[in-house]
């Protein structure tokens, strides 16, 4: 997960046992049509969940499949029960790129009436303008990049996903970073308009949010060294 460029992106949700043999289910996503990468992430014991998704059985282990081409739910593979397929929404994503990503915060919204295509929008205007930014100009350490996402089934929860890419490897430590220097930010937490506007909007629900850390395999091409090495810079 080196780079925004994808046009969606697969979550298959596995138990943790299935860290001790990664490998069939690795080469079968990789096969899958349009894949580019395929990582895999664990959940951290302990850490909190949110509100969980009713469609959101508990589980360990996260696989995400990485596309670039058409994405259709008719390339979800069989035995993939446990999934959620998003394409990409056409708004850039916002931060900067510090790869490898070693681990990330993911936050899943929706708008409290799936139908309603007014507050679907608000949202996405309230995340991609106001939420989202405040939290790149804030400079929380460890924080590099933030793309949002839509549901292929937008009639499910949730709707959207936001990924927030992170450079460290503990992502529970960065994630809890976050909510004081915002309080910073804003100079108060609760009770400041800012800041609770910046929290939550009326509109929507947040679905699920936690934190994965990155199961490094052997040989992970998503750990290439990115942007390539530079040549030394000629004197002046």
């Amino acid at each position: 997960m080196d780079d925004r460029v994808d046009t969606g992106l697969l979550f298959v949700m596995l138990d943790r046992e299935v860290q001790t043999s990664l490998d069939e289910w690795d080469g079968r996503l990789r096969a899958l049509p349009g894949a580019a990468e395929v990582t895999w992430w664990d959940h951290p014991s302990g850490a909190s969940r949110g509100e969980e998704v009713a469609a959101l059985d508990d589980f360990g282990t996260l696989a995400i499949v990485e596309f670039k081409g058409p994405v259709d739910p008719s390339i979800v593979p069989a035995g993939a029960k446990n999934h959620i397929l998003f394409r990409r929404y056409p708004r850039p994503s916002q931060g900067r790129l510090r790869p490898p990503t070693l681990s990330f915060m993911i936050a899943m919204v929706s708008p409290h009436d799936l139908n309603d295509a007014k507050a679907a929008q608000a949202l996405r205007n309230w995340a991609d303008f106001y939420h989202i930014p405040n939290i790149i100009d804030a400079y929380i350490p460890g924080y590099a990049i933030v793309t949002p996402y839509e549901n292929v089934a937008q009639d499910q929860r949730p709707r959207f996903l936001h990924l927030y890419e992170y450079s460290e490897n503990d992502g529970a430590a960065v994630f809890a970073r976050s909510r004081p220097l915002m309080v910073q930010r804003f100079g108060g937490g609760a009770g400041n308009p800012g800041y609770d506007y910046w929290t939550a909007q009326p509109t929507f629900r947040v679905d699920y949010v936690t934190v994965f850390n990155r199961i490094v395999r052997p040989n992970d091409p998503s750990l290439r060294a990115f942007p390539p090495l530079m040549l030394d810079r000629p004197a002046m």
